[in-house]
C-alpha cells in the first residue's frame, strides 16, 4: 500500500466491536490495507484492550508496509456514543470502557491526531463515501447483530445530533418491548424457538434458512416485518436515498427485505422513495469512514 506519491496520505483505522477489534491503513484515495484482527475479549481490564488495539494499529501499519512517521492520524470507530467530553458512554457490549477517554489517551499515547466516533456512524460514511451509497445526499446506515446500530449522513455530512446520540433508538418502546429487542440476532432465534421448539443461533438459523426450511424462512419473515416498521418510520422522518444495512444479519438479507419492500410500499407516503441497500464494502465500510471522518477533522 507504501505510495511514492507524496500528495497521497495514509492514516490507520481501527473499529472496535464487543467480538472483534480490526485496523487498517487507509489511504486518501479510500484504499484500505490489509485488514489486521484480535479478539477483543471485551470483559478484560480496558488497559489489555487499549494495549491489544494500539497492537493492531501498529501490525496495520506494518502490514501496509508505512512508516510509522508517514501516518497522519488515527480514527476509531467504536461501539458506544461519546459523551459532549468526548468520552465514551457505558455500552453492554464495552462495559469496561465506559467512561474512558479513548480520544485522549490514544492522542497521548502516539502523538498524532485521533478521532472516535459510534462504530454504525463510521459504517454509514464508509458506505456513503465509497460503497453501497455512494453519490447519494442523505443515508441511513443500519447495522443489524446482536444490537441496532444506525448511522446518519445529511447532505454529505455525518450527523450525530446535538449531544451525540442521533439514530439511538434502540431504547424506543415497540411491541410491548424496546425496539432493539425485535430486530437483533436474538429475535430472529426466540421466533424460530418459538415456530419449531428448537433453540437455535441465529447462525444456525440463517443456514436453515439458506436449505428452505419453513420454520426458519417463517422466522426470518417475522423480523422483517418488525424491521419494515423501523425503516417505515425512518424513510417517513428523515426521506434519505438510500437506506444500507449491514452486520452479521444483513448476509441473510434476501430472507427479510421482501417483509421490509412491503412495508415501505404500505406505509411511506410514495412508493420506492429509498433504495435498500445491503452493504458493498463489508468490514471495510467502518474502517473508511472512520479514516474519512479524520480527514474532515483535520483538513
Amino acid at each position: 500500500m507504501a505510495s511514492q506519491d507524496s500528495s497521497v496520505r495514509q492514516v490507520v483505522a481501527a473499529d472496535i466491536g464487543g467480538t472483534w477489534m480490526r485496523a487498517a491503513a487507509v489511504s486518501s484515495e479510500g484504499i484500505c490495507g490489509p485488514i489486521v484482527r484480535r479478539p477483543t475479549e471485551a470483559t478484560r481490564p480496558r488497559e489489555e484492550i487499549v494495549t491489544d488495539l494500539l497492537a493492531v494499529v501498529e501490525e496495520a501499519e506494518r502490514q501496509a508496509q508505512i512508516e510509522r512517521s508517514a501516518v497522519a492520524g488515527l480514527g476509531v470507530g467504536v461501539a458506544t456514543v461519546l459523551d459532549q467530553e468526548g468520552r465514551l458512554t457505558t455500552v453492554p457490549n464495552l462495559g469496561n470502557l465506559g467512561g474512558m477517554n479513548l480520544r485522549g489517551y490514544l492522542h497521548e499515547t502516539r502523538g498524532l491526531p485521533v478521532v472516535v466516533h459510534n462504530d454504525a456512524s463510521c459504517f454509514a460514511v464508509g458506505e456513503w463515501w465509497k460503497g453501497a451509497g455512494k453519490g447519494s445526499r442523505n443515508l441511513c446506515a443500519i447495522t443489524l447483530g446482536t444490537g441496532l446500530g444506525i448511522g446518519l449522513v445529511i447532505e454529505g455530512r455525518l450527523y450525530e445530533g446535538s449531544h451525540g446520540y442521533a439514530g439511538e433508538i434502540w431504547t424506543t418502546p415497540m411491541e410491548g418491548t424496546f425496539l432493539e429487542n425485535l430486530v437483533r440476532a436474538g429475535a430472529i432465534e426466540r421466533h424460530y424457538e418459538g415456530l419449531s421448539g428448537r433453540r437455535l443461533t441465529g447462525v444456525e438459523v440463517a443456514g436453515l434458512a439458506d436449505d428452505g426450511e419453513a420454520h426458519a424462512l417463517s422466522a426470518f419473515a417475522e423480523f422483517g416485518r418488525s424491521l419494515g416498521v423501523v425503516v417505515s418510520f425512518i424513510v417517513n422522518l428523515l426521506d434519505p436515498d438510500v437506506v444500507v444495512f449491514g452486520g452479521a444479519i444483513s448476509r441473510s438479507a434476501r430472507h427479510f427485505m421482501p417483509r421490509v419492500r412491503e412495508a415501505l410500499l404500505t406505509t411511506t407516503t410514495t412508493r420506492d422513495r429509498a433504495r435498500l441497500e445491503v452493504s458493498a464494502l463489508g468490514e471495510t465500510a467502518a474502517l473508511l469512514g472512520a479514516a474519512r471522518l479524520l480527514w474532515e477533522a483535520t483538513q
